[in-house]
């Protein structure tokens, strides 16, 4: 069931992720169920999530929907143990717990070719690709934050299609509300 968020807390995660996205690096993603804790320690963001020291420097380096979900833990929806478990993979498959839950009765679901809805709702999750190629926040409207290798920031969906991200190729677009901790479990 996803999570049924006040205005105020959606505007609170979206400003969290377009006030810090420029500051931040995309990287290789954290790898919270790897079978060794050498492959787990590799990320600074990991270190970061799996620690309970209350002095740590924020990380600044992660990947797109590592970037979604901190944004959300810093807008105070969910606990550093939470994103962490969005982030493992799902038992005998390639994508993550947060992957399995865009893909499973999406709100929306846009084809490349289709034209891009005028409004998508704020606070809404977005993934671009069937194996989860790409995430971005919805701001309302058309407009997404997200963090990428090439380009981040405050975009437009159809800037991301037509002549920005990875040259549009992650299609279709899968639009849902945030989950709640159990459907991530």
């Amino acid at each position: 069931m996803p999570l049924n968020l006040g205005f105020q807390q959606q505007m609170r995660w979206g400003w969290e992720f377009a006030r810090r996205v420029e500051a931040w690096t995309w990287a290789p993603a954290f790898k919270p169920n790897a079978p060794s804790k050498w492959l787990r320690d590799q990320s600074a963001f990991g270190k970061y999530m799996t620690s309970a020291a209350a002095d740590q420097a924020l990380p600044n380096k992660m990947n797109c929907w590592e970037a979604v979900m901190f944004s959300g833990y810093l807008a105070g929806i969910y606990s550093k143990a939470e994103v962490v478990d969005s982030l493992r993979m799902r038992t005998g498959t390639q994508l993550t717990r947060l992957a399995a839950y865009m893909l499973n009765n999406p709100d929306m679901t846009v084809a490349k070719d289709a034209p891009i809805p005028a409004t998508i709702p704020l606070g809404s999750l977005i993934m671009f690709g069937r194996e989860s190629d790409h995430f971005a926040f919805s701001l309302g409207g058309d407009r997404v934050v997200h963090l990428d290798k090439s380009q981040q920031g405050n975009q437009t969906i159809g800037f991301l299609r037509d002549n920005g991200y990875r040259g549009g190729t992650f299609w279709p677009m899968f639009v849902k509300r945030p989950p709640a901790p159990a459907d991530m479990a």
